[in-house]
């Protein structure tokens, strides 16, 4: 379970692993490529992840009350940002995979990096902002250990992930 949480904590797990199963294809797993419904079984998983990954940050920073109410609207706002950037990718990067067959490994690449690296660049710019608002809003203490348990979250990911899938 604590692999799945710090995969919606990053919102990676669709890219975070594939097996080369179907030929040359990568296969990718983690999430759901449907829009979760109200209710749904992928839905009510992902509220039932996220609310760990609440559990565990808050632990780990070891909140006040009067910190939680106001760290946590600044957080669900940059999540709700970094998720829509991704969404935002998940999209291009289907539409590139649609092209495929007709683009040269050159424009293939090409196309796929420079995908990542806006992505990547626009991370850094929405965590910066918000950032400083975390600053505004807690101890230094507290902002410290809020970017360890995000850090112990990806070191479980990616330790658990690999135990679970390995290469293949």
């Amino acid at each position: 379970m604590r692999w799945a949480v710090s995969f919606v904590l990053l919102g990676w797990g669709w890219e975070m692993g594939w097996s080369q199963s179907h030929g040359n294809k990568p296969r990718y797993y983690g999430t759901c490529t449907t829009p979760l419904q109200e209710g749904s079984q992928p839905r009510r998983h992902m509220q039932r992840i996220k609310s760990l990954q609440i559990a565990f940050i808050s632990e780990q920073m070891e909140l006040l009350p009067e910190e939680a109410q106001t760290f946590w609207p600044i957080y669900n706002a940059r999540d709700a940002e970094l998720q829509k950037g991704r969404q935002a990718v998940r999209e291009r990067l289907h539409r590139i995979e649609s092209q495929r067959p007709y683009l040269s490994a050159e424009a293939y690449r090409d196309s796929v990096s420079g995908i990542y690296l806006q992505l990547w660049q626009r991370e850094v710019e929405v965590r910066r902002s918000y950032h400083e608002q975390f600053k505004k809003v807690l101890p230094p203490e507290k902002l410290a250990r809020f970017y360890l348990a995000e850090m112990r979250l990806l070191r479980r990911a990616l330790e658990e992930g690999g135990e679970r899938h390995p290469p293949e």
